[in-house]
C-alpha cells in the first residue's frame, strides 16, 4: 500500500511554472567595435536555475553549451562541461577573493590607492516595460581615482561609470541571483570592495536592461597631462521572457558526469583588466 503511495505522489506531482528567457551582452570600444558578446539561454523556477551558454568570446567558463546550475537560490553554483562530461564547484566569491588576495601579495612590488568613490543619482523614474513587464529607471554616474605606483613608475587614473538600469522587481525566485548577484562577495581588499559595493548596491530589483560605460583616463603622476583615454560600453538586454513549465530533470546534473578539480580561472584574470586600463 505504500508503495503505491509513493508512486502515487511521484506521478501526480505538478511540474511548477518558472521562467526561462535570453540575455545577450555586448561590449563596444570607443570606435563601436563590439569586443565581447554572450548569450546565455537561462531557466530559472524556485531556487533551481539552469544558465546555459550559447554564444561568448574570450571564456573559457563560457564555452557554448557549458551551463551553471544552482538548485538551492544560488548559494551553491556548479559550472557544467557536457562535452567533457564533468562539473565542478563555481565559487563567485571566491574568485573575488582570489583578486583581493593577489592585490595583497603584490603590495611589496604595486602599490595602490583607492579614493572614495562619488555617486550621483541622475535620474529615477518609472521606467518602459520591458517584455510586458514594469520597470524602474535609473542614470547614475560612479567616479573614483585610483593612484599606482609600478616599480617606481607612477600613474593616475580617473575611472568614470555612467550605467543606466532598467529594472522589474516581479521575480521572486532566489534562483535569479546567480546571473545578478546584488550582494558582491568580499574580495579581502578593503579599498576594492569598497569600489565593487559603491557600483552595486545601489540596484534593486533584477536588470531586464543595462546600458554601462565605462571612461577611463590615464594620466601622468602630476596630473598634468593626459596619457591616455578609453571609452568601452555593455549593453545587457533580455531578449525573450516567457514563463513556462521547466521539467524538473533540466536542473539535474547527470549521474554519468564526473566531478572535477575547479575549472574556472583564478583571480588573476580580474586584475589584469586593472592594470590595463
Amino acid at each position: 500500500m505504500r508503495k503505491h503511495l509513493v508512486l502515487f505522489m511521484v506521478f501526480c506531482t505538478p511540474v511548477l511554472a518558472g521562467w526561462t528567457f535570453l540575455t545577450e551582452t555586448r561590449t563596444s570600444d570607443d570606435k563601436g567595435q563590439v569586443t565581447q558578446k554572450t548569450i546565455v539561454k537561462s531557466m530559472v523556477d524556485g531556487t533551481n536555475g539552469k544558465f546555459i551558454f550559447q554564444e561568448s568570446t574570450d571564456s573559457p567558463i563560457a564555452a557554448t553549451g557549458n551551463y551553471l546550475l544552482t538548485n538551492d537560490g544560488s548559494q551553491t553554483i556548479y559550472l557544467v562541461d557536457p562535452v567533457n562530461k564533468t562539473y565542478s564547484l563555481f565559487h563567485i566569491s571566491q574568485m573575488l577573493k582570489t583578486a583581493g588576495t593577489m592585490m595583497n601579495m603584490v603590495q611589496g612590488v604595486v602599490k595602490m590607492e583607492f579614493s572614495e568613490p562619488e555617486i550621483t543619482i541622475l535620474e529615477e523614474k518609472k521606467g518602459k516595460a520591458i517584455q510586458g513587464l514594469p520597470t524602474d529607471y535609473r542614470k547614475s554616474v560612479t567616479s573614483y581615482e585610483m593612484k599606482m605606483k609600478v616599480l617606481g613608475i607612477k600613474r593616475v587614473l580617473d575611472v568614470k561609470t555612467t550605467e543606466e538600469s532598467w529594472t522589474t522587481k516581479q521575480f521572486t525566485d532566489t534562483a535569479f541571483s546567480a546571473w545578478l548577484r546584488k550582494d558582491p562577495a568580499p574580495t579581502g581588499n578593503e579599498e576594492l570592495d569598497r569600489i565593487i559595493r559603491a557600483a552595486t548596491e545601489q540596484v534593486e530589483g533584477y536588470p531586464l536592461k543595462l546600458i554601462q560605460t565605462n571612461q577611463t583616463t590615464t594620466w601622468n603622476k602630476k596630473k598634468t597631462k593626459v596619457k591616455d583615454k578609453t571609452t568601452t560600453t555593455t549593453v545587457m538586454a533580455v531578449t525573450q521572457l516567457k514563463q513556462e513549465t521547466i521539467e524538473p530533470s533540466q536542473f539535474v546534473i547527470p549521474d554519468t558526469y564526473v566531478q572535477s578539480e575547479n575549472q574556472q580561472p583564478d583571480g588573476m584574470s580580474n586584475l589584469k583588466d586593472i592594470f590595463n586600463q
